[in-house]
């Protein structure tokens, strides 16, 4: 992207940064694309949770008779998804928030940047010029034409000051496009001042070129974005975050979710960890069993892996694959498992 545009591909080198530790990846193209299940697995991947894109469309209520049935995202539904898939959530309420919105919704997006949040935003592209999603079904809300992954912040601006943003700004987001099975997708980085336009996207994205998702914009009128806060728990597990060892769920161009592939996982436990204390890892490969109440010792897991924490922070790779049309839960707590 031109930096004339404010899009660039490589991070800039601002004095302050927050940037989840995510992987760019691939969303499924058939059905109407799978943007929004894409984005939502990645900042779920963050909080060490692995969906399949096809399990977060068939998280909407309702929506699940079977692999390949579940509900298109969009802003009416996401919210109720990742209550399904048992994870707290912040939607930006663009339906009382005063008109012109874009100022206090980059406010708002930074603050949960800056502490850490995921987002999903649902913005346009100027490949979506005359194919808007939001008219093309009928919707009442804001428009949009696209769902991708935010993950990150720069600024030269200490970040306690999370109530101004500065035109400087930088976020980072995914585009959910150009990854392989072993390449990862790219970074996309944009500065605060190049997001807003207006539906008509002559403004900033005016001269921006129609690849999907590459350069979005946000409209200055009204705006949709949901931060992912993290598990629902009612006592709070040492924060992890998980990567995978390829970059798309394959051969899904006719649906093929009845071959999954078997992905391996390393999970990060961010801590802080006391160092000689021994904390357990859980796993869980069906997420209806993962448990809210935060007793997660005695809960019904899958997998359990106990070590005594050498340093602040712990990385575990694990030995058991899972399949890559499924779903596979972690948590990290301290103590171990009782043995019966």
């Amino acid at each position: 992207m031109s930096p004339a545009l404010g899009g660039k591909c490589q991070a800039p080198e601002y004095k302050y940064s927050n940037v989840l530790p995510v992987q760019m990846r691939q969303q499924w193209d058939d059905s109407d694309g799978y943007c929004g299940s894409l984005a939502t697995q990645t900042i779920l991947l963050a909080n060490g949770a692995y969906v399949s894109q096809d399990h977060v469309r068939r998280a909407v209520p309702g929506s699940d008779r079977g692999p390949g049935t579940g509900a298109e995202l969009y802003y009416e539904n996401i919210g109720p998804a990742l209550d399904t898939l048992k994870f707290n959530h912040d939607d930006w309420d663009w339906e009382n928030q005063p008109t012109p919105q874009w100022k206090n919704y980059l406010v708002w997006m930074k603050k949960h940047l800056v502490a850490g949040h995921g987002l999903v935003w649902m913005i346009s592209d100027k490949s979506y010029e005359t194919k808007n999603y939001t008219r093309a079904n009928g919707l009442k809300g804001p428009n949009f034409g696209h769902e991708e992954p935010v993950f990150g912040i720069y600024s030269n601006h200490p970040f306690d000051d999370v109530d101004t943003y500065y035109p400087d700004d930088v976020l980072v987001h995914g585009s959910d496009y150009c990854a392989g099975a072993h390449t990862e997708g790219p970074r996309n980085y944009r500065t605060f001042e190049s997001l807003p336009d207006n539906d008509y996207m002559s403004g900033n994205c005016g001269h921006a070129q129609g690849t999907i998702g590459q350069y979005p914009c946000i409209m200055e009128d009204q705006d949709l974005g949901f931060a992912i806060l993290g598990p629902v728990e009612d006592t709070p597990s040492i924060p992890v975050s998980l990567k995978l060892d390829r970059f798309d769920e394959p051969a899904n161009s006719k649906m093929s979710i009845y071959n999954p592939a078997d992905v391996s996982g390393v999970l990060t436990v961010h801590g802080p960890l006391a160092v000689g204390e021994q904390y357990t890892i859980l796993r869980w490969d069906d997420y209806t069993k993962v448990p809210t109440s935060g007793d997660y010792l005695s809960s019904d897991y899958d997998h359990a892996t106990t070590f005594t924490a050498e340093g602040s922070t712990h990385e575990f790779q694990d030995p058991v694959t899972f399949k890559s049309s499924g779903t596979t839960y972690y948590r990290c707590v301290k103590g171990v498992v009782a043995v019966v």
